[in-house]
Order: structure tokens, then sequence, then C-alpha cells
């Protein structure tokens, strides 16, 4: 089994750090694909607290319909995230991440493992998913 457990704590490490470091200017920061900082973090908090919600699902035994489709839930995300104030939005990132985090390292090892084998690896591997997203914030913050 793979160590998803120090990939995520590391991650959200590196997170707290850059949320630490946000002012309003930064939020605001335009990133290349037109969303800004904030946004951005709307965006991983929604992630964060969809896949908190498929891992609490799953260990009821309840049955998931994976017919999603991404774009439109990110679109619809950033509509809402132009409507909450900046500010919130790390408070939101900081809970979602927190959240999912201590519910993977909380998951008996046979359900983490039917989940790993499942194709549902990203539901453990938080850091994936986020720090694809620090990677392009720090870098453009830089």
């Amino acid at each position: 089994m793979a160590d998803y457990r120090s990939e995520n704590a590391a991650s959200l490490q590196r997170l707290f750090a850059l949320l630490d470091s946000l002012d309003a200017d930064k939020l605001a920061h335009r990133l290349p694909n037109g969303w800004t900082v904030a946004d951005a973090l709307t965006h991983l908090a929604f992630w964060d607290a969809y896949a908190l919600s498929w891992l609490r699902s799953w260990q009821k035994g309840e049955t998931l319909d994976d017919s999603t489709n991404i774009g439109t839930i990110n679109a619809a995300v950033t509509v809402l995230s132009h409507s909450i104030p900046p500010e919130a939005a790390v408070q939101l990132m900081r809970q979602a991440a927190e959240a999912v985090d201590h519910e993977v390292e909380s998951l008996d090892q046979s359900l983490a493992a039917a989940i790993e084998t499942s194709g549902k690896k990203h539901l453990l591997f938080r850091a994936w998913h986020r720090n694809e997203h620090l990677q392009v914030i720090e870098r453009e913050l830089a």
C-alpha cells in the first residue's frame, strides 16, 4: 500500500505555509487559467470536501455513481467562488484539507486498500491534486 498519509501531511504543511503568506493582493492575483488564487483555493476546498463525502459514503457501504463531468463541476465551483470573500476561501481551504486528511488517516486499512485498488487512489492521495495547484500558485506569486 502506498504512503498517502505522509504525502498528504507534507502537502498539508505546504498548503498551510502558503495560506499563512497570502494577503488580499495575492488572493486576487490571476493565474494562467483565469482563476484568482482565491478561486483556486475554493476549487481545492471543494474537491477535498468532495473526496471527504466519498470516503464517508464508502465507509457506510454505499455505492456511488462516478458519472460526473469534472469540467462542469469546476465551472459551477468557479461561479460560487466569485461570491465567496477571498479570506473566507482561505478558511474554507484549511477546514476542508484538515477534514479530509483526518478522514484518510483514520480509515481502516482494509477499506483504504479497497479504495486504492478500485481506481479511486485520488481520494486517498489528496496531495496529488493539492500539489498540482500549489505549484501553479507558488510559481505565479514568486
